[in-house]
């Protein structure tokens, strides 16, 4: 069992994992500064509420090739509406809300966007599946990119 970084133990997805995020690579080390204050950028309400448009967007998109099931508690439930999803994507994002993950087609791969965090984390997806979030990612205007370990 992992732990995740709110503390919560809980079964976390193996890998592979990919990224779905602002930048095409991790920033270097030596260019912290730069990246925290861009971060600080985005974590403005007008900022936040764009991505969140664009991750619901990449979601409804996912929805319409996979079933997508939301964590809800110990259990799942199909995808929420759009502005329901929104809503609880804003407050992820924001880190005021907790973790949301949804899976996709029933056990095909895994999408989890941590509390506080500014990108998803896909697990565990086929080629396939792999792929076409790469490609419906792109059309928001996102990076997808292999996690390095």
């Amino acid at each position: 069992m992992a732990k995740r970084k709110n503390g919560n133990p809980e079964t976390m997805p193996e890998p592979p994992c990919y990224l779905i995020d602002l930048l095409p690579r991790r920033a270097p080390e030596e260019r912290a500064a730069q990246y925290s204050a861009f971060v600080r950028y985005l974590r403005r309400e007008k900022e936040t509420k764009e991505l969140a448009r664009r991750l619901v967007r990449l979601l409804l998109k996912l929805h319409c090739y996979e079933e997508l099931f939301l964590r809800v508690g110990i259990g799942w439930k199909r995808c929420p509406p759009p502005g329901q999803l929104a809503k609880g994507l804003r407050a992820c994002l924001a880190g005021e809300g907790a973790a949301m993950e949804f899976d996709i087609g029933r056990g095909k791969a895994r999408l989890i966007l941590d509390s506080g965090d500014l990108y998803l984390c896909l697990y565990t997806a086929d080629r396939d599946c792999a792929e076409l979030v790469s490609q419906l990612a792109w059309s928001e205007g996102l990076f997808f990119r292999r996690l390095d370990g």
